[in-house]
C-alpha cells in the first residue's frame, strides 16, 4: 500500500510539472509570434512597433548585430 502511494504521489508531481512546463512552452510560442507579427508589419518604415523599436528592427533586439 505504502508503495502504491509513493507512485501516485511521484505520477501526480510528475504531471503537474508536465503541465506547468506545457504552458511555459504555449507562453513563449505566443510571445515570439507577437514579435514574429510587430516586426512583419513594421518592417519597412522608421516607425516604432507596438514591441520592436526602429533601432531593434535594424540593429536586432539586443544590439549585437
Amino acid at each position: 500500500m505504502n508503495d502504491k502511494s509513493k507512485r501516485n504521489k511521484k505520477r501526480k508531481i510528475l504531471i503537474v510539472f508536465l503541465i506547468v512546463l506545457t504552458i511555459l512552452f504555449l507562453a513563449t510560442v505566443a510571445v515570439c509570434c507577437a514579435y514574429i507579427g510587430d516586426f512583419l508589419v513594421y518592417q519597412n518604415s522608421a516607425d516604432d512597433g507596438k514591441l520592436l523599436t526602429y533601432a531593434q528592427r535594424t540593429k536586432g533586439i539586443f544590439g549585437i548585430w
